[in-house]
């Protein structure tokens, strides 16, 4: 139950078709959420938000946020239990990111953001490229 003083911070997640996998690779990219993304999925029955905090070390808070990347990625969702929140990956999510790494899914309609990094992305290639010679 949210209420309209402090909205939940995850929110609706969006469709798995409106998220690229650019921005599930950026969310895993950074060295806490791969570990929180491998810990949630090696477990087989979720893992609670208390038992993710207390393996890191620092404000609780930053791995608040951290989650909350990788729930609005679609990489992982988020059940509240009462007072708690219970975590587990998305099968799903990462089925589409393997399809696209292999090239087997290649028709993902990029949103404005991805569109943003997909343009400083080659952008960038092609710097390096012509840098280099």
């Amino acid at each position: 139950m949210t209420n309209k003083y402090r909205p939940d911070l995850y929110g609706t997640p969006k469709p798995l078709e409106e998220i690229h996998p650019f921005e599930m690779l950026k969310a895993l990219g950074q060295p806490t959420r791969i570990e929180l993304f491998r810990m949630i999925h090696s477990s087989d029955n979720g893992e609670w938000a208390h038992v993710l905090m207390s393996r890191f070390s620092g404000p609780s808070c930053n791995i608040s946020l951290h989650l909350a990347v990788l729930a609005r990625t679609g990489l992982i969702t988020g059940r509240r239990i009462g007072r708690e929140t219970i975590y587990h990956s998305n099968p799903a999510s990462m089925q589409a990111l393997h399809a696209y790494m292999c090239g087997e899914h290649n028709s993902f309609d990029p949103t404005p953001r991805s569109r943003k990094l997909l343009s400083q992305h080659s952008q960038l290639s092609h710097s390096r490229h012509f840098d280099n010679s």
